[in-house]
């Protein structure tokens, strides 16, 4: 009776093993049936830059964090090109099957269900008289699978490029700067919230009208230190509020009234204070920073 009872959960991993098997096929079966009812082809989009022989110079504004979530503000003189940028739609045309990376990645997978349902089946035959072992054939289609798969990895063809399509082009400011140099900031103050205004890739391409830009209505003002350059979001929660929100800046106002965008990183400066946020602020900074993780933590998917 005893054996019985304990026969029963082993007979009941064999069939899950056996519904397993009867169910699905290897990966590099599967990937090749998905080929043939596909249409071959991949597509992707990239954007692609071009300089152009013009160049900006101008003052940029940057914000570090100190461990007491004050913002020290400092001010660059950096020269950038102007590039033309476009995204390009392409059409690549697969070759016979996918590429060898696939491929390689089937075989592996195949490779892992082979060694589980092998190993499983020759455990329980091992384990039970009554049990035949060559119940670890049904692991032959994953490890046939892994043949396969090599074989296909083995013979797989790049992509052909059959089809390039540019979209509009547009003009930005390059991203690496060609020469930098410290200077002083003209910004006499810090607020939190929007700006109306072009923007500086509005000017390039001529949108968006002339002139400066300038805090909207409602911006919120941190509270400058005794520190020259220094400003606190502590006693400042009408802007410690603002900047929870979804597209909420920093600016550094001059003595004209424009606004200056301020490089920053947005959580380090929240972080500090969150145990004075509540409510809808609370949530939203949560949401947008999270916690950073712990040394040695797994990563979150």
């Amino acid at each position: 009776m005893s054996r019985a009872v304990g026969t029963r959960p082993r007979r009941a991993a064999l069939a899950v093993v056996a519904t397993l098997v009867a169910t699905s096929a290897g990966c590099g079966a599967m990937i090749d049936t998905a080929y043939l009812l596909g249409d071959g082809r991949r597509h992707e989009s990239t954007e692609e830059r071009r300089p152009t022989a013009e160049q900006r110079t101008r003052i940029e504004h940057q914000a570090t964090v100190t461990a007491a979530g004050d913002l020290v503000l400092t001010c660059e003189e950096r020269t950038r090109t102007v590039e033309r940028t476009w995204q390009v739609h392409k059409t690549f045309k697969q070759r016979g099957g996918y590429d060898r990376g696939t491929y390689l990645g089937a075989a592996s997978v195949s490779g892992l269900f082979t060694m589980i349902i092998g190993g499983a089946a020759l455990g329980i035959c091992l384990s039970q008289d009554d049990v035949s072992c060559w119940h670890v054939a049904w692991a032959t289609p994953y490890a046939l699978d892994v043949v396969w798969s090599g074989i296909r990895a083995g013979g797989a063809r790049d992509p052909v490029l059959v089809a390039r399509e540019p979209g509009p082009e547009r003009l930005e400011l390059g991203r690496t700067p060609m020469a930098q140099a410290p200077a002083v900031c003209p910004g006499t103050s810090l607020v939190v919230g929007f700006a109306t205004g072009p923007s500086d890739d509005d000017e390039l391409n001529g949108r968006g009208g002339t002139g400066p830009r300038r805090p909207a209505p409602g911006a919120a003002a941190l509270l400058p230190t005794a520190a020259a350059g220094t400003f606190t979001l502590a006693g400042a929660p009408e802007a410690l509020a603002a900047w929870t929100g979804a597209g909420t800046g920093l600016w550094a106002v001059d003595a004209e009234g424009a606004a200056h965008p301020v490089e920053v990183d947005r959580c380090a400066a929240l972080r500090p204070h969150v145990a004075s946020l509540t409510g809808p602020a609370l949530a939203s900074m949560q949401r947008a920073c999270p916690p950073p993780a712990q040394p040695g933590a797994p990563a979150t998917p």
